[in-house]
């Protein structure tokens, strides 16, 4: 049975490096820089191939529907597949965005070259907020600017007197690198009163399910889904 596993895996893996079949896509690890205090690309990329196709063929969510993908990934040499999630990418049909890797899950036939991923294009600019100083906890500055996939749910259909959505959940997906924690704050570009502005959120929930914190030599990996209270206008953007 195991060589007859090898030998499916080892055709499996021939058609998804087959250019016809599939693309490149460019996957860019974070590093922690100290100078900044910040996350920023480590310089360091593989250029692996995916084949892949929409994850939510039965969503009735459009949204879901163009930006989540299910694919199967070629696996860098010497590099496990934990650190791939949480990583940002670029693919090859789509140069202009950036990706996430939420999920990999090692291909059973040939888990050493080959491995099954779960992606999402990223559809907003996040700040990550920090408080002016422990004496001005109420007043926040951007501390970074980074990419995720932000997206809303509706408990039902009816509207405020203010025009508001009721029970609105607000839901973004982040590396797991960034730690966000409960009572952090974010903000992205959205309408506020009427206009395009920027809205300030509290992190109320953290889903960190999708993240790993043993295997990875800095302590972290992986996506994490937070969900968002709306807190107003955030006026702290140059």
């Amino acid at each position: 049975m195991g060589d007859l596993e090898n030998g499916l895996g080892q055709n499996f893996l021939r058609i998804v490096n087959d250019p016809r079949m599939s693309e490149v896509i460019e996957i860019k690890p974070l590093k922690f820089d100290e100078n900044s205090g910040t996350y920023k690309f480590s310089g360091k990329t593989y250029k692996q191939r995916l084949s892949r196709r929409p994850a939510t063929r039965a969503a009735y969510n459009p949204v879901d529907r163009e930006m989540l993908f299910r694919g199967n990934l070629t696996l860098p040499k010497n590099v496990s597949y934990e650190t791939l999630r949480g990583c940002y990418a670029v693919m090859e049909t789509q140069p202009d965005s950036i990706c996430m890797i939420l999920s990999v899950i090692p291909e059973t036939s040939i888990p050493e070259g080959l491995c099954v991923a779960y992606i999402c294009k990223c559809n907003k600019k996040i700040h990550i907020l920090k408080p002016e100083s422990e004496e001005r906890r109420s007043e926040y500055y951007i501390h970074d600017t980074v990419m995720g996939y932000a997206f809303n749910a509706t408990r039902s259909d009816k509207r405020t007197q203010d025009g508001n959505i009721e029970n609105t959940i607000y839901n973004i997906y982040l590396p797991a690198v960034y730690k966000l924690s409960p009572y952090d704050r974010i903000a992205y570009e959205t309408f506020v009163d009427g206009v395009l502005g920027t809205a300030k959120f509290r992190i109320e929930s953290v889903n960190d399910a999708l993240s790993d914190f043993e295997t990875i030599p800095d302590g972290v990996s992986g996506a994490v889904m937070y969900q968002l209270s709306y807190e107003g206008n955030f006026n702290g953007v140059p």
